[in-house]
């Protein structure tokens, strides 16, 4: 057994293994249709772009790291396995991936999403003190080039994690860091995802 940051001691091997046999039973494919707008031809200005269209695709964006909310603690571990699987798997030479998770505190203070990044090293694996309250979760990537972006987002949906309101557990959201995005508060970006996944699936749950 390994002792893990965010939940204590776990045994990986049964974990990884089943992760690895999930991911290889699901298309590797872009998995962003829940974020963005059902009219494909009109993209606003500023919100999440397709990731064929973002500048510098050949390379990456931003710090690498991932940034969440609304998962509970195992979740959390299952996620944090779960990178750790397609850093492993996709022969990308990134030994760790931080995972900074946002609290109530990221919402009060309208800490903006290049704060979180800026500092996503030091929030690595840490539980904030009272957990953001979203309907929906969400899972943003910083800095993976592309093939990892998407073998990443088939990957956690594979392992079939949910969070968001306790009796009304969902999927997860996904987005990538862009440039225009950098400005916005982290209640601002989960706001406009939380409103674009309302537009695609009228199932999903409201944000309050």
């Amino acid at each position: 057994a390994v002792s893990s940051p965010l939940t204590g001691s776990v045994d990986p091997g049964s974990t990884l293994t089943s992760l690895r046999k999930r991911i290889g039973q699901v298309p590797a494919r872009m998995l962003f249709e829940n974020f963005f707008q059902k009219d494909k031809g009109k993209e606003e200005s500023g919100k999440f772009q397709r990731h064929s269209k973002l500048d510098g695709i050949s390379g990456a964006f931003g710090p690498v790291g991932v940034v969440c909310c609304g998962f509970g603690e195992d979740e959390l571990e299952i996620l944090a396995q779960t990178v750790e699987v397609v850093t492993r798997e996709t022969a990308w030479e990134q030994p760790h991936v931080p995972i900074a998770v946002l609290g109530k505190e990221d919402f009060f203070s309208k800490t903006k999403l290049k704060d979180v990044l800026g500092k996503v090293a030091e929030r690595d694996s840490v539980l904030p003190d009272q957990p953001a309250d979203v309907s929906v979760p969400l899972v943003l990537f910083s800095g993976f080039p592309p093939r990892q972006v998407s073998a990443a987002v088939t990957a956690v949906r594979a392992s079939g994690i949910r969070g968001g309101e306790a009796g009304s557990q969902v999927q997860p959201l996904f987005a990538i860091a862009v440039p225009k995005a950098m400005d916005k508060t982290v209640v601002q970006l989960v706001e406009e995802l939380e409103g674009d996944a309302m537009a695609n699936d009228p199932a999903t749950p409201p944000s309050e």
